[in-house]
């Protein structure tokens, strides 16, 4: 007897899981999401488990979850820092899947961590951790995520009932099909064209930068796709033959509600011209002002051939989302940093600190 006892204390979870799997029996572990809790999950991850995470979030997806991935849904021209912030706030829980890649720049999981410790007051389980590489890599974890890992045991991807427990888990919130509803709330209003103060106080909606080499997938791709939005657009072709370019830049700059800057390689002319003057204007506006478009592969650039101003795009590059064109048919759809429902609760004060990838 007390060996049955002590099985099924060991499995007690295992066993709940099973339960619900096989006869939808789920009296146990229920809670009560907060009001702003409209994720289920939130799966963050880097390009070593991409595929993992994204046929995860389909499997998901296909029970009828919300469920936002790091890759598709994160929003351009935010810090991946204010990204896990927004994502955490909104989230009843968060699925971080550690790779190998993640391991080298430790600084996703170190973020997360620290992002997560107010929801643990509410929710003790809200972290879920997984890994996508050998058991040690838990061995470089700071030492207070190693005790949540072995308090709440992180879930091994190689277990039979990987996917049932997450599914478990993220059952023991009532299902609300009116709070679920999928609807753009997921990060917050990053901007919204309906504000009669920003209209009258802006007289463009986008700012469009490119170079020549940009040229023609701006006039041919990008621009009217904007304008078939209804956005008020302007150009670098709108600056005037003679004008400053410098000048010019600034006053579109100041007269637009946000910049897309296009770009296919980290230097140009008018990316050394314009970069700063968008960069110091980003850093004065509360929302994500500035939208990077980057085509192509990116540059290996010997150290000793970089300028200051290529340097100072890498960094920016490298601490901010962006949006990645593999080439110019690329659907624009992909551009819904622009006039989304997007961010609650950003905290612009954090923004420049860190770069997720894919």
């Amino acid at each position: 007897m007390m060996l049955i006892t002590l099985v099924v204390y060991i499995y007690r979870h295992e066993i709940k899981v099973l339960l619900y799997v096989k006869f939808e029996l789920h009296p146990f572990d229920r809670r009560t999401p907060e009001e702003h809790e409209k994720i289920d999950l939130t799966i963050l991850h880097t390009h070593g488990s991409l595929e993992f995470a994204m046929n995860l979030g389909e499997r998901l997806e296909e029970k009828s979850f919300t469920i936002k991935l790091a890759v598709r849904d994160f929003i351009a021209g935010y810090s991946i820092l204010d990204n896990i912030k927004n994502f955490i706030y909104q989230s009843k829980h968060v699925l971080l899947i550690i790779s190998e890649d993640m391991l080298i720049d430790s600084s996703i999981v170190n973020w997360t961590w620290s992002e997560c410790q107010y929801k643990f007051n509410v929710r003790s389980n809200f972290l879920i951790a997984t890994s996508t590489c050998s058991n040690s890599v838990y061995n470089v974890l700071n030492t207070e995520f190693k005790k949540y890992l072995k308090l709440h045991q992180a879930l091994k991807v190689t277990s039979v009932l990987f996917f049932d427990k997450i599914v478990y888990t993220l059952s023991s919130f009532s299902n609300d099909s009116a709070e679920n509803e999928y609807v753009l709330y997921e990060v917050n209003r990053s901007l919204s064209y309906e504000d009669i103060e920003i209209k009258t106080a802006q007289r463009n909606d986008i700012f469009v930068i490119f170079s020549d080499n940009e040229r023609g997938f701006c006039r041919n791709e990008l621009i009217p796709y904007l304008e078939r939005k209804k956005y008020r657009v302007v150009s670098m072709d709108d600056i005037n033959p003679g004008s400053n370019i410098m000048i010019s830049i600034q006053e579109f700059v100041n007269d637009s509600i946000q910049t897309i800057l296009v770009a296919s390689i980290c230097q140009s002319l008018e990316l050394d011209i314009a970069f700063p003057i968008v960069k110091m204007e980003t850093l004065k506006r509360a929302y994500n002002y500035l939208i990077v478009v980057f085509q192509g592969a990116s540059e290996h650039t010997d150290n000793s051939e970089k300028t200051n101003e290529y340097i100072d795009f890498e960094n920016y590059m490298d601490s901010h989302v962006y949006i990645k064109l593999q080439n110019e048919l690329q659907p624009m759809k992909e551009l819904n940093a622009i006039d989304n429902e997007n961010t609650e609760n950003v905290q612009s004060n954090a923004r420049y600190e860190a770069f997720y990838t894919v």
